[in-house]
């Protein structure tokens, strides 16, 4: 038992050190002062600190399967978790969202994926007891889709076809819903069931392929109604639909409610399977994610989030055009999109005519410097309300802050360094920094 523990402990703090350097990737001077960096240096693996990067991002590309793996098997799990994260820099929820898993799975597929990684850099450092995670990898629950999940030749080959719509924006959800209701009204009165759908007041677009979230949609209340009717019972049933907005999420929860007393059910129909099944195949692709619960073995409460679409644009305020190139490609593939000023008239003008939703404020400027900037913004009711991230080579946080910005960003700026500041602003799921804890 003793042994078990301190392997277990043992390939916790290996995986941990992994972690921290991957944090680094894009950060070259904080890379190489890692303890991983140490190490590999110590054992010539790799001939200078500034190859470091590189070597890491061979090391994860080791890690893609060579077989043609299903993209729910393990293994790709872990490889696509490690390169949306600190290749991509994608937080924890919308890597969960993308590989279609909930927030715990797509936690333990972390934690696997940094011990996988660990023994390619360092296999003589990984030493596990025998009933260790890799003979649970292997299980039926870690390389296969959730149960239930396996459909019919046919509907396969419809989902596939899904499969080539990529996810869109401007989705109205609420109007959406509408129709859904209005569809299956009828056969929820056939069911003897009563649907109530609450409509929110204002909801963001989503993004999505229309016509795959209303087949989601319909789906999701069909599995519903079908509950009502492998009850076969003679009262009324209920189904509640509420939509919400939940930080960069749209949630679209449904529920089957039992009437007091009703004996609840111990197996839902192989129709209803399918359906469900179906429900959470196009979820995943179309980015959303599905949360399932339920009394017993049923599931009779889901909850549907969707990505709102609206991007959030950043007005970058710096002189330098080399600094808005960067800029450009730290955003890239990211919900943010750059617009550079490189006056400070400029920047007024444009944080007064668009609909600006966080500036980026660099410090030394001429003409005007960043703090004559920030002033001018805040005394404009037009600008006052925007938020300001001001950015420097001088420790300026103190100063920016009891200035009324709204974070800082110490230069050089890193890729992981700006998209965590941008997630925490809007309430996204952040990317890590290099002394958070691991989820």
């Amino acid at each position: 038992m003793a042994s078990t523990t301190n392997c277990s402990r043992d390939a916790a703090r290996l995986s941990e050190t992994v972690r921290e350097a991957l944090l680094c990737l894009y950060d070259p001077p904080a890379l190489a002062a890692t303890a991983l960096a140490a190490e590999l240096l110590e054992r010539g693996l790799v001939t200078s600190p500034r190859s470091l990067g590189e070597f890491l991002l061979r090391a994860i590309e080791q890690l893609r399967p060579l077989d043609p793996a299903p993209p729910w098997s393990h293994g790709w799990r872990c490889y696509r978790y490690l390169y949306l994260r600190y290749v991509d820099c994608r937080g924890h929820a919308a890597i969960a969202a993308e590989l279609g898993i909930s927030l715990r799975h797509a936690s333990r597929i972390h934690q696997d994926a940094l011990l996988s990684l660990a023994r390619v850099l360092l296999p003589d450092r990984v030493v596990e007891p025998p009933a260790s995670r890799a003979g649970r990898d292997s299980s039926p629950r870690a390389s296969a889709p959730t149960p239930g999940d396996h459909l019919p030749e046919p509907l396969e080959v419809e989902l596939a076809a899904v499969a080539r719509l990529p996810p869109s924006g401007g989705v109205d959800i609420a109007e959406l819903m509408d129709g859904v209701c209005q569809i299956l009204r009828r056969v929820a009165a056939a069911h003897r069931v009563d649907l109530q759908w609450v409509r929110p007041a204002r909801l963001p677009p989503v993004r999505g392929d229309r016509v795959v979230l209303r087949q989601i949609a319909l789906n999701m209340l069909l599995y519903l109604l079908n509950l009502a009717r492998d009850r076969n019972s003679e009262e009324h049933g209920l189904i509640t639909l509420e939509a919400a907005e939940r930080g960069p999420w749209v949630e679209l929860a449904a529920r089957w409610l039992e009437r007091p007393g009703s004996a609840a059910l111990q197996t839902a129909s192989p129709e209803s399977q399918a359906l469900l099944a179906a429900v959470r195949r196009l979820a995943r692709l179309q980015e959303a994610v599905l949360e399932e619960r339920g009394e017993g073995a049923v599931v009779s409460d889901l909850a549907l989030r969707l990505p709102a679409s609206a991007d959030r644009t950043v007005l970058l305020v710096d002189d330098n055009p080399d600094v808005g190139e960067l800029f450009r490609q730290m955003l890239a593939k990211s919900p943010y999109r750059l617009v550079h000023a490189r006056t400070a008239s400029r920047a007024l003008s444009l944080a007064r005519e668009l609909p600006i939703d966080v500036i980026v404020l660099d410090v030394v400027m001429p003409a005007r410097d960043g703090w004559e900037i920030l002033a001018a913004l805040q005394a404009d009711e037009r600008t006052a309300a925007i938020p300001v991230i001001v950015c420097s080579i001088l420790p300026d946080r103190e100063l920016a802050l009891s200035l009324g910005a709204a974070d800082f960003l110490a230069k050089p700026v890193t890729r992981l360094a700006l998209r965590t500041a941008l997630d925490r602003l809007f309430g996204s799921a952040p990317v890590q920094s290099a002394h958070a804890s691991a989820v």
